[in-house]
């Protein structure tokens, strides 16, 4: 006995990515979803990509967007920091990036990870 596959419904679950490089605003990330064609039978998920100049807050985004059909959006952005300067500094923040670059440079962590980590902390700060 074989399964197979067999449609029942014309909804469609698809992603789509949204660049967020050249806005400045969460208005304008809000609005920037809005204008996207979608289908209006498919449901989509909404995932943030670049290098943000903003804060967002991805479950405040969703309740501001305008069509019903977007059921999550993530964030894969990166905040622009330039590491390399702040880890320079003298102050708390420049220990901090010293230290979690020292930390986990002869470790199995990615420079994502590492990144990321430092993305963190410094968001806390």
């Amino acid at each position: 006995m074989q399964t197979q596959f067999v449609k029942l419904d014309e909804r469609i679950f698809e992603k789509k990515n949204v660049w967020v490089n050249n806005l400045l605003s969460q208005e304008d990330l809000v609005e920037e979803i809005c204008q996207l064609n979608l289908e209006k039978n498919h449901m989509y998920e909404i995932v943030l990509v670049g290098n943000l100049q903003f804060d967002i807050h991805a479950r405040e985004i969703l309740k501001l967007i305008c069509q019903e059909n977007i059921l999550k959006v993530k964030d894969k952005t990166q905040t622009n920091y330039d590491i390399e300067e702040i880890a320079k500094e003298n102050n708390l923040r420049g220990i901090f990036v010293r230290e979690v670059i020292k930390k986990y440079q002869n470790s199995n962590y990615s420079e994502e990870q590492i990144k990321k980590a430092i993305e963190i902390g410094l968001e806390v700060m």
